[in-house]
């Protein structure tokens, strides 16, 4: 098994996609570092799913929005070696291109652009094979005008992840993911789903 073994980092781990992306890569035999901010009980559920694959789980507590909340969490991941990463932590505030303040932009870009860049120096100087996913979201090829500074943080990640490809070859691996409609946004349910469905060419 390709992954059997390995350790991999997810970013937002304790529920929804970064809870699915864990748990597949844990049945594949992948060892787990899931990292989580509000999410307690979620992450300790996810935890206990993971572990039950037979492979191990650590829990990491931060906000990665935060400088000073980074630089901790990277001192402790320096002890253990990652193989895989992938950024899925993610906020997604409601601000459009004439409400949003220099804040929002500011906590978007630090979650979505300068954590994935914090976390891939993990990687800088290890000369060993690995791969790191960076979740975006497909949107951002049109306006998402009811989401701006999500929309343009998201846009910089882009060009981060090709930015990271090129500083971190041939070692590492670096992808973007940019998921169409999976999962309602908190908050709303099926009905959301199916007034949107038209943008999904799936439907």
């Amino acid at each position: 098994m390709f992954f059997k073994d390995k350790w991999a980092l997810i970013t937002g781990g304790a529920k929804r996609l970064g809870a699915d992306m864990a748990l597949a890569l844990a049945n594949e035999g992948c060892n787990i570092i899931l990292h989580y901010f509000h999410s307690d009980k979620e992450a300790l559920s996810t935890q206990q799913k993971i572990q039950q694959c037979s492979v191990s789980c650590k829990l990491i507590k931060a906000d990665l929005s935060d400088q000073e909340q980074r630089k901790i969490m990277l001192d402790k991941l320096l002890i253990q070696e990652l193989d895989i990463l992938v950024n899925s932590a993610s906020i997604f505030p409601e601000n459009d291109l004439w409400s949003w303040k220099d804040q929002d932009l500011m906590n978007n870009m630090s979650l979505h652009v300068s954590a994935p860049r914090d976390l891939a120096s993990l990687f800088k100087h290890s000369k060993k094979e690995g791969s790191i996913i960076n979740m975006i979201d497909c949107r951002i090829q049109d306006y998402d005008s009811n989401h701006v500074a999500y929309h343009l943080s998201k846009k910089a990640l882009q060009q981060l992840t090709r930015m990271l490809a090129l500083e971190l070859a041939p070692w590492v691996r670096v992808n973007a993911i940019a998921p169409g409609l999976i999962l309602p946004p908190p908050g709303e349910n099926q009905q959301y789903m199916d007034q949107q469905k038209k943008s999904n060419l799936m439907n």
